[in-house]
């Protein structure tokens, strides 16, 4: 009653009163207009215009066809990705080709158009808030560890954190802080309290899966590698830069270790073929996709070709010192059964472990010379996703309209 008080009060002099509402359900409102209105709308006593506004467009009014590479785009793709006598170079990472891959048209409104999905401030931690603050709580527990055996990583260093646990979660809340808090110090809600034992439940799983896997050479975290390369699309040739950031890298019995983590489950039990990985219409394995660029990447460059631009590829001449020459990836799942050994992770071709990239790296090369001169061939239009359940999740689907 105080409430509607105020409210009466405050319009009983006004000559003209505009009042607003959001009829669209969100979070906790259901999209419905204040008692007050409808208090108003049923007296009858006053001339009462309703108004209705939308934002919305409508499907009609939206585009899902395929978008023509005009001159124009032609030209964006070879300014942004071409680096021949560029200081700043844009890479093309596993990320873009995947997206490529999934859906033409999401890939020209991300990578040609640079249409990014707003930040959003938010308490909850995402999937890939959670993904990153663990990449960084184990980097920099391994890199702890390394720092004080030059980058030799015994199993009797890391049973002392399985049998003290609990020293695990500085290196977690440090995480938090840099990745999650700005910096500042982690103040946890109920639910960020959860998802940080969830962490160290992780951590402690990859330590204690790591233990069977020790003594190892840790190289790094979190480790920028890229290369040049060259294809050629309608004629023209064009230098790029293909690269990313691998999650970890070591070095075991002369096998170079391409690692990246992934804290969901790993539900593909199928096999899996280079022709699936860089189809269009099949369910492809983007996380395959990586771990086999990243160490083509690194074994080219340890055969002679130089990295670009000024990042830190310091990392890499600790590799070439090293006598190790065979690199396999591999995809550790931390959620996977506790008597998982690292032997389970190596990332396979129709079911067949990669444990020397060499083996596949021709083949694998050509299928993605395919994909890259199709991306910047000017014949071949950006094409939607055909398998609509690929856009539920997406961030242009309302400006695409699938």
């Amino acid at each position: 009653s105080i409430y509607a008080y105020y409210f009466y009060r405050l319009i009983q002099r006004a000559e003209k009163v505009t009042l607003v509402y959001n009829s669209a359900p969100e979070g906790k409102s259901r999209g419905e207009c204040s008692r007050y209105i409808l208090q108003l709308m049923g007296s009858n006593l006053y001339e009462i215009k309703h108004i209705a506004l939308s934002s919305h467009q409508g499907n009609d009014s939206m585009k899902s066809d395929d978008i023509t590479k005009t001159e124009d785009v032609i030209e964006a793709l070879r300014s942004k990705f071409g680096i021949t006598g560029k200081k700043k170079i844009w890479e093309i990472t596993p990320s873009a080709i995947n997206s490529y891959i999934r859906c033409g048209v999401s890939f020209f409104y991300k990578y040609v158009l640079g249409i990014r999905k707003a930040d959003e401030l938010s308490e909850e931690i995402g999937n890939n808030d959670l993904g990153n603050i663990f990449h960084a709580a184990a980097d920099a527990l391994y890199k702890h560890l390394s720092d004080e055996t030059n980058g030799m990583i015994t199993k009797n260093a890391l049973e002392y954190y399985v049998q003290n646990e609990n020293l695990l979660y500085r290196y977690i809340d440090n995480a938090f802080s840099s990745v999650f808090f700005n910096g500042g110090k982690p103040e946890y809600n109920g639910e960020q309290y959860i998802n940080r034992g969830v962490l160290h439940h992780f951590l402690l799983r990859l330590v204690k899966m790591d233990c069977k896997f020790a003594p190892f050479l840790y190289i790094g975290g979190e480790r920028k590698i890229n290369m040049p390369y060259t294809i050629e699309s309608n004629g023209h040739r064009i230098e790029i830069a293909l690269g990313g950031t691998i999650d970890r890298i070591d070095i075991k019995d002369g096998t170079i270790n391409i690692v990246d983590y992934k804290t969901g489950r790993n539900n593909n039990d199928s096999k899996t073929s280079l022709d699936d990985i860089f189809a269009h219409e099949t369910p492809s394995s983007g996380y395959r996709l990586q771990a086999f660029l990243y160490s083509i990447i690194l074994d080219e460059l340890l055969k002679g070709k130089s990295t670009i631009g000024n990042g830190d590829f310091e990392w890499i001449n600790k590799i070439k010192s090293n006598p190790a020459r065979k690199i396999s990836p591999s995809l550790i799942y931390i959620n996977a059964p506790a008597n998982a050994t690292r032997e389970n992770f190596v990332v396979d071709v129709m079911k067949q472990p990669v444990t020397d990239i060499t083996t596949i790296k021709e083949e694998y090369l050509e299928k993605m010379q395919s994909v890259l001169q199709e991306i910047f061939d000017a014949d071949k239009p950006f094409v939607p996703a055909k398998d609509e359940k690929k856009c539920e999740f997406c961030d242009y689907r309302e400006i695409c309209g699938k």
